[in-house]
């Protein structure tokens, strides 16, 4: 919930009318890792062991544009979100991707 978002980000109440412009650049800056959180939270409670063999929670985001990988570090809320897991790993994969983002 944005509130709770609101939290751990530091940004003002979704409640108050004058942070609207600040909460659409959020919301719209966030949506690709929310959208990948809300798959990642469903998947952890199916099987909430479901790591690879040393523990680094891998998200390889299929088709993926530049849109996804402007700000990279909009993808630290992974980490906020899930503050258990320790090691992530992201990986771009699209047509768009440039090959040296994997360094």
């Amino acid at each position: 919930d944005w509130i709770h978002y609101s939290r751990i980000f530091g940004l003002p109440s979704p409640e108050d009318p004058s942070s609207l412009p600040e909460w659409c650049v959020a919301a719209e800056s966030l949506s690709f890792p929310l959208t990948a959180a809300k798959a990642l939270a469903l998947s952890f409670e199916r099987n909430p062991r479901k790591k690879d063999h040393d523990g680094m929670i891998i998200v390889d985001i299929l088709g993926a544009e530049m849109a996804e990988t402007s700000g990279l570090d909009k993808w630290v809320v992974l980490a906020a979100l899930f503050p258990r897991e320790r090691s992530w790993k992201i990986r771009f994969v699209g047509p768009e991707i440039p090959s040296d983002l994997d360094q």
